[in-house]
């Protein structure tokens, strides 16, 4: 999944999308990323495409490369 980090402080971050989410596929992304080790909350705006995450510093890294694998066609049925 696409996405840039649209706003950063420490231990969150408001990620902006080229989606607009179903709510299948809202509910997935959060679903998925809120089971992520180091992911506190998540947040998904199916209008804006925005996510934003609650997270642990030590974790950006494994939580970066979970929402680069994530793909919106496996949430279609979620």
């Amino acid at each position: 999944m696409k996405a840039s980090i649209a706003h950063k402080t420490k231990g969150r971050m408001r990620l902006k999308t080229p989606y607009n989410f179903t709510l299948n596929e809202a509910n997935g992304v959060k679903f998925a990323l809120e089971r992520s080790e180091g992911v506190n909350f998540c947040k998904v705006n199916m209008l804006t495409g925005c996510i934003v995450l609650e997270y642990d510093e030590g974790h950006v890294s494994s939580i970066a490369k979970k929402i680069l694998s994530l793909n919106l066609k496996d949430f279609k049925d979620f």
